[in-house]
């Protein structure tokens, strides 16, 4: 996780992008901002950008920089093999992850009328 960290580019393009998406194309359709539940898809559309963009990223960035150095070679002579590591770059990203999506939960709430309640969630949840 510290990896992801330590990365601007992780940061800025996992979570600073999505909210410049909501900043530039949610804030400016008043028809959007003033209805609850347009303002809630438009946000868990924007949560699903941030989710699938850390995973693709986190994870690409992490097997390569793992096949660039020696150092997974030596860690599948280990016992334990390379799962601890795998479930590392899991955990880093889950956080990373949970961080954009309360980010940009936190604005939409602010600037919009977003509400969100257990239909429309379960209804996107599904895809319906």
């Amino acid at each position: 996780m510290l990896e992801s960290l330590r990365d601007p580019m992780a940061l800025i393009g996992n979570i600073v992008i999505p909210i410049l998406c909501f900043a530039f194309f949610v804030l400016p359709n008043s028809t959007i901002t003033e209805n609850a539940e347009l303002s809630a898809e438009s946000t868990l559309q924007l949560v699903a950008m941030i989710s699938m963009s850390t995973s693709l990223f986190g994870f690409s960035t992490a097997i390569a920089q793992d096949k660039q150095d020696g150092f997974a070679d030596y860690l599948k002579s280990l016992p334990y093999g390379l799962k601890p590591r795998v479930y590392a770059h899991i955990i880093g990203v889950t956080v990373i992850t949970l961080l954009g999506i309360v980010i940009l939960i936190a604005c939409s709430v602010i600037t919009t009328s977003f509400t969100i309640d257990i239909n429309l969630l379960l209804r996107r949840l599904v895809c319906c």
